[in-house]
């Protein structure tokens, strides 16, 4: 077994010439399996591939999920969660998710439904995706001003409070892809009551974490 050849600018920082550590045997992780390890506060998958052994973050880029519960199809990982798939690799989205939405460059994908799933609607809560936008366009606003901040050298007090703000508008629209996500999964169960309280409840809880 050897190391999976990784792009360099997949590497994360500092990593170039850390020394590798044991974290599991090669009976723990036999060819085409996946296993979380973690350290801390870290979680890190290992995934065994037939170019090798890769280990990156236990996190799908979409949403979080837990990669190291999905599955593993040569160098291609699965989320169980909304089925994207990506290429170990390269980093390259191979499936984009079940939920659509935009990939690094821009560029717009719809929604889908895997084989024998009923079809996914479109979002069609026009409201929530311009607060959305509204949000995207005010962070845009304050890291251009974090930046401007830091060009000419701003003191520490300043800065702080622009990262602050900055954290906020993340939170909040976090908090606002994440209650539409959650009005579009159970939107066709709204006539049923204690669902659409669990609903309610669900969102409340996510904006109270996120203050």
């Amino acid at each position: 077994a050897r190391p999976l050849p990784v792009p360099p600018s997949l590497r994360a920082p500092g990593t170039a010439d850390a020394p590798f550590r044991p974290v599991a045997t090669l009976a723990e992780l036999p060819p085409g399996t996946l296993l979380r390890v973690s350290f801390g506060d870290l979680d890190v998958l290992l995934a065994h591939t037939p170019d090798g052994i890769v280990a990156t973050d236990d996190r799908c880029p979409h949403m979080a999920a837990p990669l190291s519960i999905g599955s593993l199809d040569g160098c291609i990982v699965a989320c169980p969660l909304h089925k994207g798939r990506f290429d170990l690799a390269t980093g390259e989205v191979a499936v984009f998710p079940t939920t659509g939405g935009l990939d690094a460059d821009g560029g717009a994908h719809p929604t889908w439904s895997p084989p024998g799933s009923e079809p996914k609607p479109e979002p069609s809560d026009a409201k929530a995706r311009a607060r959305a936008l509204t949000r995207v366009r005010r962070l845009r606003g304050q890291m251009e001003a974090l930046e401007r901040a830091l060009e000419v050298g701003a003191d520490c007090g300043p800065v702080l409070q622009q990262l602050a703000a900055i954290r906020g508008a993340v939170n909040g629209l976090m908090a606002e892809v994440l209650e539409s996500h959650l009005r579009e999964e159970f939107g066709d169960a709204a006539n049923d009551v204690a669902r659409s309280d669990s609903i309610e409840q669900a969102i409340a809880l996510v904006r109270s974490y996120l203050k």
